[in-house]
């Protein structure tokens, strides 16, 4: 009786959120309603089935987890509808839209619907006035062309059965993938914590851009969940399911960002040589890895022209400066607004040498900024402070760390890499520092863990008691 009382408190409190935010007439009404449906629904899965059993985390705590999540969601739409004002451009709306485009066109002819959704045969003549009225679906580098855009548009296009066009429904859905990823990546690592200490679940789950930046319709909450599904099978032995959910990551994190399974790819063949040998000279294994994946990398075109790795992160590299100086256009033909946070960095060539020497540079950029005095909004601000927060944490690592002795080398190693290949990649290919603090959310959610395993809880407690 205790968890339904719970249950309907936390529901209670949910549509009274709901209501006030959402205070006018039907239609707005009904869309309370249907949200208050599905947030039903996904909390009720939350409750039964077991891949919610999270060590020392009660069922109703996840559920009031999830319940924050959706109403930071409605932060972001607050602040995507008042603040940030343009709908056009504002990241949160525009694969609701695009999508919208594309399920619009069942009513006419469903099979352009079917075609557009499935992918097959979908770059016909007959569809092109639908791709330029959805904002972003076409690339700058040409209309048959794919970019990243396209799944997320098809997976709302999917969602626009359930949510009958309602933007806070796809925001309860995507809230529910990055919740089951956050949920999974945690049970993956919960060995290498205290079996009674769940602190550390409210630390990754609640970390300020881990909650904001996985709460709406962005990439980020698929990445999350993506990253759970490779993460959670890390420790057990191959089997042909192990097989199957490790793709399907990988594949998602192809379909959404595939700079983040460029560098997740020396994590896994790293694991899969610790399973093959043995756990023995961890350190130097990592090293090796490194070296091997540079050299591929550096060869790559040799064996195979098409694929240039190099050349992708020049690439990738001089779009964005295009699209932080203004030079890209929306589905309306509209220039998009210079980026406010803009910064310079240091122009690439498909150079291993250059690359090397921007390095450096990169890693700060990612991790330091936005420094506190380069804050022009209060996004940005928080973003620092966070920054701010991080650096201490990892400070108190340094201070108070466990012996060396304590480490699991072997399990924290793979995943450091993934940290810092992709820390290098944002601060070498980005320069808009909103993008660096959205881009860099999986790899803050893994440093979180390293860094929460590496430092003495005990010492810390003991710190906090003196003082």
């Amino acid at each position: 009786m205790a968890q339904e009382h719970y249950f309907l408190w936390s529901f209670q409190q949910f549509s009274y959120l709901l209501y006030l935010t959402l205070n006018t007439p039907f239609l707005i009404r009904l869309e309370v309603i249907i949200s208050l449906f599905y947030l039903f629904i996904f909390s009720f899965l939350i409750y039964k089935l077991e891949v919610y059993n999270v060590p020392n985390v009660s069922r109703k705590k996840l559920v009031l987890v999830y319940v924050l999540k959706i109403t930071t969601g409605l932060l972001v739409w607050a602040i995507y509808t008042f603040y940030y004002d343009n709908r056009v451009t504002a990241d949160i709306f525009k694969y609701v839209d695009a999508s919208k485009v594309m399920f619009d066109a069942i009513y006419n002819n469903p099979a352009h619907f079917f075609k557009m959704l499935l992918g097959i045969d979908a770059y016909g003549d007959e569809l092109y006035p639908y791709y330029l009225k959805m904002n972003f679906w076409l690339s700058p580098s040409g209309y048959k062309s794919y970019n990243s855009y396209h799944f997320i548009i098809r997976l709302n296009a999917l969602i626009q059965f359930f949510s009958f066009g309602y933007y806070q429904v796809h925001a309860i859905f995507f809230c529910f993938f990055s919740f089951t990823g956050i949920v999974l990546i945690y049970k993956a690592f919960a060995f290498l914590f205290n079996s009674k200490n769940s602190l550390v679940f409210f630390i990754l789950a609640l970390f300020p851009s881990v909650l904001f930046w996985s709460s709406g319709v962005f990439k980020e909450a698929i990445i999350v969940f993506a990253l759970g599904l490779i993460a959670t099978q890390f420790r057990k032995t191959f089997s042909s399911n192990l097989f199957l959910t490790v793709l399907l990551g990988c594949y998602l994190l192809y379909l959404t960002r595939i700079s983040i399974l460029v560098c997740i790819v020396p994590s896994l063949l790293y694991i899969i040589w610790l399973r093959v040998s043995n756990n023995n000279y961890a350190v130097l294994k990592v090293f090796i890895t490194v070296f091997s994946c540079i050299i591929i990398a550096v060869n790559m075109p040799k064996v195979v022209p098409k694929i240039d790795p190099l050349q992708f992160l020049v690439n990738k590299q001089q779009d964005f400066i295009e699209l932080s100086e203004g030079k890209h256009q929306d589905a309306e033909y509209n220039k998009v607004p210079v980026a406010g946070s803009s910064i310079a960095i240091p122009p690439l060539t498909a150079n291993i040498f250059s690359i090397i020497k921007s390095t450096p540079n990169a890693i700060i950029n990612t991790l330091f900024r936005p420094f506190l005095w380069e804050s022009k909004s209060v996004l940005m601000f928080m973003a620092s402070m966070e920054n701010a927060i991080t650096i201490i944490i990892l400070t108190l690592c340094i201070i108070y760390r466990k012996k060396n002795s304590e480490f699991k080398w072997d399990y924290i190693m793979p995943f450091l890499l993934f940290v810092v290949f992709q820390y290098v990649i944002i601060g070498l290919t980005t320069p808009i520092m909103g993008a660096i603090v959205r881009y860099k959310l999986p790899a803050l959610l893994i440093l979180l863990i390293i860094a929460l395993h590496i430092v003495d809880h005990e010492k810390i407690k003991t710190l906090f008691t003196k003082s």
